[in-house]
């Protein structure tokens, strides 16, 4: 009762103070272990519900797992994640050494320190209202890319450090790896196997019973009894419960087993970071603070750095690749979990241990505010290279801004933004009823394939008045925004409205709140995807009950008077 009071005033002091729930729960631990410190007893009690906590989140980790999902992801998510893993390690190669640390001990903190934090990236984009926009869908895509890397990172890593500790040589410790790398590629093989094949046709007959607690009950105890069976075949807890979730993975009930097991899974998960505050030590903080702030500081802008890079590299916007860059700064859940394991297999020292700790949750504290405020520190970055390096700003305009249309002169055309699931259609529409028009968008890639196919197309950012410009924006008929990102959404409106007082302006909007200022400022339609897309199904609906035209009509027409459209 103590440990969960103690999290729940940690959670909701980092909610006011807008930081990740996982630092409050953490905190929480570090407060309490100096408080109320624990007996032997108690420790042990508290661990074991940790481990629980640790096997659920994996389990859980395993369950997403969807093969077509990652096809899907293209390459700058699939080759710039792997990118960005290898040289994070080969970074603390070269740093952690200068630091005291042995060879492995800094392939460790290399590998741990590559990770980032899914769920706190999800959760601030889908409060900016990003998380369907062009960075945030390559932000997520990474971010799981990360999330499946950990798999082989859990069985290489401890498979590896034991053959050091033992005293093998560079051969034996070679030949380790191989053998891990080879176990976990033969067991993803296998484990997508027995899951289509075995397990997906048992876990639909206990779902057709229709009793919900015997899904739940057995799902669990399906969790960690693999669990226990992967600590008796020399592997971890953790791998175990994620093997778990990777057999059902590919069954029809993935995801009601998801959501029967998420609540539990959140709710042992608490108790495994408030576990961690507990390990945290004051003194360890204290006598270590430079060198904690300064790795965390050097993790942050590296991570930010390279990812940043390699979107840039392959042809995005610096705008898209800042935002992803700054969604991956932060140290991720699982570096705590790869952490535990280490230590408790005893291939790291208990000083890599409190680093890592230390390291992911000062990450995680100063991380969210920057990701939180990224379009603010963007466009202030911009103007600041413009105003006091103005050849260099010039510079990366020009970088940004190569415009495939220039020289082109548009008249009553139509300037649509964004060329995405939403806008592809209405430029589809535009080709078919002849009526001009000219994209605009952040994909170098997608702009090639437009001008290609002998289309309108502009690269740059959207929000830039000068992109607009090359757009003949004064001139257009029409403003389209396609793009879900309401930071770029409201400059561009502010453009607009300078360039051209009189076009005629269409815009996409997923919440209902900031409709009165969209249409204050003279928005002449907002759209709702959401809201058109049960239209539509409800229309569908009523037809197939016989109703005629005029009464589908009625009814939509009182839904969108209730919706505020």
């Amino acid at each position: 009762m103590l440990i969960l009071g103690f999290a729940l005033m940690g959670g909701v002091i980092a909610y006011v103070l807008r930081l990740p729930l996982v630092v409050g729960y953490i905190g929480a631990g570090f407060v309490l272990s100096n408080v109320f410190p624990l007996g032997s007893g108690e420790t042990a009690t508290v661990g074991g519900i940790a481990n629980i906590g640790v096997a659920l989140l994996m389990f859980t980790l395993g369950l997403e797992f969807n093969l077509s999902r990652i096809k899907g992801l293209g390459e700058v998510v699939l080759l710039g994640s792997f990118i960005q893993i290898i040289l994070t390690i080969i970074l603390g190669l070269i740093i952690f050494p200068f630091l005291g640390f042995d060879l492995f001990n800094s392939l460790f903190l290399g590998s741990v320190l590559s990770l980032s934090s899914t769920a706190i990236v999800v959760k601030i984009l889908s409060d900016k209202g990003q998380i369907d926009s062009l960075s945030g869908e390559i932000s997520v895509g990474w971010l799981l890319m990360q999330d499946l890397f950990t798999l082989p990172l859990i069985i290489i890593l401890p498979a590896v450090g034991l053959s050091i500790v033992s005293g093998s040589g560079m051969f034996w410790s070679v030949l380790a790896f191989a053998k891990a790398l080879s176990i976990s590629i033969g067991l993803g093989i296998v484990l997508f196997a027995i899951g289509r094949y075995v397990l997906g046709p048992l876990f639909a007959k206990i779902a057709e019973s229709g009793v919900r607690e015997f899904l739940l009950l057995i799902v669990f105890v399906f969790c960690l009894l693999l669990s226990y069976t992967a600590m008796m075949l020399g592997l971890s807890f953790a791998i175990g419960a994620f093997i778990g979730g990777v057999l059902l993975s590919t069954t029809l009930t993935n995801k009601a087993i998801f959501s029967e097991i998420r609540p539990l899974r959140d709710l042992f998960s608490i108790v495994f970071f408030v576990s961690l505050g507990f390990l945290l030590k004051s003194d360890f903080i204290i006598s270590h603070f430079s060198e904690i702030f300064f790795l965390a500081i050097l993790v942050i802008f590296f991570k930010f750095l390279v990812s940043s890079v390699i979107v840039f590299i392959f042809g995005y916007h610096s705008k898209i690749a800042f935002n992803v860059g700054i969604s991956l700064t932060s140290v991720g859940e699982f570096a705590f979990v790869i952490a535990i394991l280490g230590i408790s297999s005893h291939i790291i020292t208990e000083q890599t241990y409190l680093i890592i700790l230390s390291v992911a949750s000062f990450s995680l504290l100063l991380s969210s505010p920057l990701l939180s405020s990224g379009d603010k520190i963007y466009t202030g970055s911009r103007s600041f290279l413009k105003k006091n390096f103005p050849s260099l700003g010039a510079y990366f305009h020009r970088l940004d801004s190569h415009i495939f249309s220039e020289g082109k002169s548009y008249q009553d055309h139509v300037v649509i933004v964004g060329h995405g699931r939403v806008g592809q259609y209405i430029a589809g529409a535009m080709a078919t009823l002849g009526i001009p028009y000219v994209v605009i968008d952040y994909s170098m890639q997608t702009v090639r394939v437009l001008v290609a196919a002998k289309k309108e197309a502009i690269y740059g950012d959207s929000s830039d008045i000068d992109i607009l410009n090359a757009a003949s924006l004064a001139k257009a008929y029409a403003l389209v925004i396609a793009i879900p990102d309401r930071g770029a959404r409201n400059i561009i409106l502010s453009h607009a409205r300078s360039l051209n007082r009189d076009i005629l302006i269409l815009c996409r909007v997923h919440k209902m709140e900031e409709k009165k200022n969209l249409t204050a400022i003279g928005v002449y339609s907002l759209i709702q995807p959401e809201f058109e897309a049960s239209l539509e199904m409800t229309r569908r609906l009523l037809f197939r009950f016989g109703y005629d035209g005029n009464s589908i009509e009625n009814v939509l027409d009182n839904l969108r008077q209730e919706h505020g459209f």
